[in-house]
């Protein structure tokens, strides 16, 4: 009978060592890309929502007096001003007793534009990629003189949120 040897391939411990402490720290780094881009997507959301707030603040500020003397053209060029955040799609602007004074659409289709149905909008919602935000408009007494809708598009936020996962994905 002949007797078949088996070489035993040994690994060196420290071989090992090193592989094991390569694979724990590639796996960590991994963990921690993911982490970090959720965390970025997160303060990109923040931080745009923070943009939209200060916005609204100064308008909703500057179009009370437009509102409270009826100034159709003071109340243009605010929302001119306005529409100059590339973001900004739609804007309408509505007295106390809920009457619309004056709404604006940019780069919306027309019947879009003039089917949203601001008195149901929620804070937030979402319509045809538009996200919608509403604001009591108050006169320096702090007496509500009207409300504004803005609705402002999510395509530069998608498209920065794709870029980073994409980013991930190739370097995490």
């Amino acid at each position: 009978m002949t007797e078949s040897r088996r070489k035993d391939i040994s690994i060196p411990i420290g071989a090992k060592l090193v592989f094991s402490t390569l694979a724990i720290i590639s796996l960590t780094v991994l963990v921690m890309s993911l982490q970090s881009s959720a965390r970025m997507d997160q303060e990109s959301r923040e931080t745009e929502q923070m943009g939209e707030a200060a916005l609204l603040s100064l308008f909703t500020y500057q179009m009370a007096p437009a509102l409270e003397f009826e100034s159709l053209e003071n109340a243009e060029e605010l929302i001119a001003n306005a529409m100059r955040n590339p973001d900004l799609r739609y804007i309408a602007v509505y007295d106390e007793r809920g009457e619309r004074f004056i709404r604006r659409a940019r780069g919306l289709d027309e019947g879009l534009a003039r089917s949203i149905d601001t008195r149901r909008l929620e804070e937030g919602q979402v319509v045809e990629d538009l996200r919608f935000t509403l604001r009591p408009i108050k006169n320096p007494s702090d007496s509500v003189v009207g409300r504004v809708v803005v609705g402002v598009s999510l395509a530069r936020y998608r498209a920065l949120v794709a870029e980073r996962q994409a980013w991930a994905v190739r370097f995490g």
